[in-house]
């Protein structure tokens, strides 16, 4: 897989982590939909200040653009599960975990 490609699918994870369409990242880049999805799948490759532009979007050091899937897979399933956890939008899902961390708290020998 070539860098190209590599950088697309990692743009690709944050978008989706982050809950926006490829329409949202165009418009809060100044970009066209088509070049986003270009993007994504490696067939165009971004400007410098496109990749600023993004990792101000994503909240992240442009760095972290780079993390390709095998830096990401080197994660414990801890890590994975906390960033799952990350993710956790419903207020309901909140008081379950809260309930549950409350159980596990209480248990503990």
């Amino acid at each position: 897989m070539s860098i190209n490609e590599q950088l697309g699918k990692r743009i690709r994870e944050l978008r989706r982590e982050r809950d926006l369409t490829q329409a949202e990242l165009a418009e809060r880049c100044n970009l066209s939909n088509n070049f986003i999805a270009l993007l994504e799948r490696g067939k165009n490759a971004p400007s410098v200040e496109t990749l600023e532009t993004l990792a101000r979007i994503f909240n992240i050091p442009i760095s972290e653009l780079f993390e390709f899937t095998s830096d990401i897979q080197k994660l414990t399933d801890r890590e994975r599960a906390m960033k799952k956890l990350i993710k956790i939008k419903k207020p309901m899902d909140w008081k379950l975990l809260g309930a549950i961390a409350d159980f596990l708290e209480k248990n503990q020998r």
